[in-house]
């Protein structure tokens, strides 16, 4: 930390003379240089914005400007302009401070790109090292996060005690590689991919399971906007067990769906243990005698 003669504070950012950038520093591409930028912000503490650039004819990228992210200031509305808080969608925290710390890199003919101008100060305190794991730029989800978020979503696991779940198996959140809003929004990605496609994948599914499987019964119907309007399914397992428990069979149609408007009506029944077993199940869209027929 040093004191200017403004009185203003600086950090400084400290860490192995390799990884800090150097003005006429050569990158043979873009990502590259993009790379050791957020490398280094990683190693010191602090993330980085991707700022403007500036592009030629073809598209090329002549500057590129890298950013602390705690750079400029978070914009006030302006009750003139008729920008009131009114007009915010929900009002955000911010923790810009006018940081200066800055990375430029400008293309240098076909030899790559060099860097013409390098800010290290900061005017704010660095990341904690044992904060550093939950800054951005150290926060990424993999293949193998994706896929256990996947997997416990099958199993009725939300994307909050799937974190839990993780930095159990890992040793510690820290170790996680993410956080648990990385979690919920990898979650809320899925559910945005079902949300029009979640029909079609059920009826994928149980038309797959049917060409292998003989002994089980699917079938569905859909009204004249092409939407599913019921669906009845009986498995292997619970059609053999309608063969020996049912002389009486009761059907519940309490359950409704919030997001499909579907109810689901599950044909049930009682085993020699007085234990209720599960005949086939059915979803509909109307309560009336074609639907329940």
């Amino acid at each position: 930390m040093e004191i200017s003669l403004g009185n203003t504070t600086y950090w400084i950012t400290k860490c192995d003379p390799k990884m800090k950038p150097v003005v006429g520093q050569q990158f043979k591409t873009l990502e590259d240089g993009i790379d050791f930028y957020v490398h280094y912000a990683a190693v010191v503490g602090f993330d980085v914005w991707r700022s403007g650039d500036r592009k030629d004819k073809v598209s090329k990228v002549l500057h590129k400007y890298l950013v602390c992210s705690r750079e400029g200031f978070k914009q006030v509305t302006d009750p003139e302009k008729g920008e009131t808080s009114e007009t915010l969608k929900r009002r955000r925290p911010s923790n810009r401070v006018g940081c200066s710390a800055h990375f430029k890199f400008n293309t240098d003919g076909d030899s790559g790109y060099k860097v013409t101008s390098f800010e290290e100060r900061h005017t704010h305190c660095l990341c904690e090292e044992q904060l550093k794991p939950f800054m951005k730029v150290n926060r990424k989800l993999d293949m193998g996060h994706k896929e256990f978020i996947e997997k416990c979503g099958k199993t009725n696991i939300g994307p909050i005690k799937s974190f839990n779940l993780y930095g159990e198996m890992v040793g510690g959140f820290e170790h996680v590689g993410a956080t648990s809003t990385d979690f919920k929004n990898h979650k809320r990605e899925i559910l945005a991919y079902m949300k029009r496609r979640g029909a079609q994948m059920l009826v994928a599914k149980c038309q797959e399971r049917k060409e292998f499987w003989l002994d089980y019964y699917f079938e569905y119907a859909v009204d004249e906007q092409e939407q599913l309007s019921r669906i009845f399914w009986a498995d292997e397992y619970g059609r053999n067990k309608f063969a020996l428990f049912g002389d009486a069979m009761t059907f519940d149609a309490t359950y409704k769906t919030n997001r499909y408007s579907l109810v689901f009506v599950p044909f049930t029944s009682m085993d020699n243990h007085k234990k209720s077993t599960t005949f086939a199940t059915g979803l509909i869209a109307k309560e009336d005698v074609e639907s329940y027929s």
